[in-house]
């Protein structure tokens, strides 16, 4: 980032600058844009409608029909988009009632306004203790919000300016993402082939999958694999465990689409449950399977490290001793078994994903020697360690980016650098 100034500054007390450049203006919200809220519900909503539909999300929807048609900046007026959802949008559009449209622009320009609005708003938005946003953005706090004002000219540059070097941010950002979904790719054909085909790769197997059932997706996998594996059904290794947390002490526990059990006090979205039902809660002991049946096309299935108690739609199983826990991990966590849940749901809704108890009973595992279990669960994790290693860098470049790409944005739009000097020195 430029570090060059402007040659001269005036004192602010506003939360969201303490100065600004001496020839820029102190305007409120409410002298640069009209802010009103759009009358759509999400009912309102057409697949393949002609108009853009925006609600308090990222992404739009449809609507056949249209109410602005305008030079706007978006932004969500209440749940979990509120200042972290934002769109610069043109033409005509259908916004939800709970959006607001601001627009009809004066003294300032609609991009330069976007970059402003979208860099300081969340500091609008904290509920005073600094640590979370309020529930709901009110009238008063656009109409109120301070904004430094340049001449306009200076604020096309400043806008100019910005979509270059965000631009530029953005393409690095996009690799590193692409990075990251190669890295993924790569991480579940390790697991996949190792798990089902062994350290060697055979394809030599004498397995008749077919027994188990029909269409299965695992059935390929299964056939070719070592002629000294066994086959058994999740039900003859896997029996459910129906212990209850009755007493209540229980550390609370959710699962991930990660697989991975952690404890519910450090998730971003509490999930109390309340006291009436947490004796029903089961209770997983470490190298226990627990499956989330309503998620688990998501990736909500995974060996327990940790003692604690899980939700009662949850199920809980015990793990034979014929099957190493983690490598059982493995196995249902890998390409074609995800296939298989996917090939068990009915529909996507909460209810219909649901996967059914004996469809599971009935899946197909194979049962390799245990100590090839072992060298398989010890190769997996050597692999997949590299592999997460790798993928840690690349979010940590991503986040960086992000940093810096809101620093930026922050500090031009707050007349903290000066853009005429940097552009020139760039």
């Amino acid at each position: 980032m430029s570090s060059a100034r402007y040659p001269a500054y005036q004192s602010s007390d506003w939360p969201t600058f303490n100065e600004l450049p001496a020839h820029w203006r102190v305007v409120r919200g409410r002298h640069l844009v009209t802010i009103q809220t759009g009358s759509g519900d999400t009912v309102d909503a057409e697949d393949g409608g002609q108009y853009p539909f925006y609600v308090r999300s990222d992404t739009p929807l449809r609507s056949s029909g249209w109410e602005f048609d305008t030079r706007a900046v978006l932004t969500a007026g209440d749940g979990a988009g509120v200042a972290k959802v934002f769109h610069l949008v043109s033409g005509k559009f259908m916004a939800h009632q709970r959006v607001y449209v601001l627009h009809d622009f004066r003294e300032v320009t609609p991009e330069f306004f976007f970059y402003a609005f979208r860099s300081m708003f969340y500091l609008m938005a904290l509920d005073g203790s600094a640590k979370s946003t309020v529930d709901s953005v009110r009238r008063h706090m656009i109409a109120d919000m301070p904004f430094g004002i340049p001449p306009i000219d200076e604020q096309l540059a400043i806008a100019g300016y910005l979509d270059h070097e965000t631009t530029q941010i953005d393409a690095l950002v996009a690799k590193q993402e692409e990075l990251i979904r190669h890295l993924g790719e790569r991480r579940l054909a390790v697991i996949t082939t190792t798990a089902l085909r062994g350290l060697r790769g055979e394809e030599a197997g004498q397995h008749d999958v077919k027994r188990w059932g029909s269409s299965l997706a695992v059935e390929p996998w299964l056939a070719r694999a070592p002629r000294s594996w066994g086959v058994e059904r999740f039900k003859t290794v896997c029996p459910p465990r129906d212990e209850r947390n009755v007493a209540g002490t229980e550390l609370m526990l959710s699962l991930t689409v990660k697989g991975l059990l952690i404890d519910r006090s450090t998730m971003a979205i509490q999930q109390n449950a309340s006291d009436a039902s947490i004796p029903r809660y089961f209770v997983t002991r470490p190298g226990d399977l627990v499956v989330n049946p309503m998620w688990l096309t998501g990736g909500a299935i995974g060996v327990s490290d940790k003692r604690g108690a899980v939700s009662p739609d949850y199920r809980v199983f015990e793990i034979a001793k014929a099957l190493d826990p983690w490598y059982l991990h493995a196995v249902l966590r890998s390409a074609p078994y995800f296939d298989q849940y996917r090939l068990y749901t009915r529909s996507n809704t909460t209810f219909d994903r649901r996967i059914k108890q004996n469809d599971l009973d009935n899946l197909p595992l194979p049962i390799p020697p245990i100590d090839e279990q072992h060298a398989i669960v010890e190769h997996i994790d050597e692999q997949t360690s590299r592999i997460d290693a790798l993928i840690a860098k690349a979010e940590e470049h991503i986040a960086l980016a992000k940093e810096r790409r809101s620093a930026l944005i922050t500090a031009a739009v707050t007349g903290q650098i000066d853009i005429r000097t940097a552009r020139k020195a760039s």
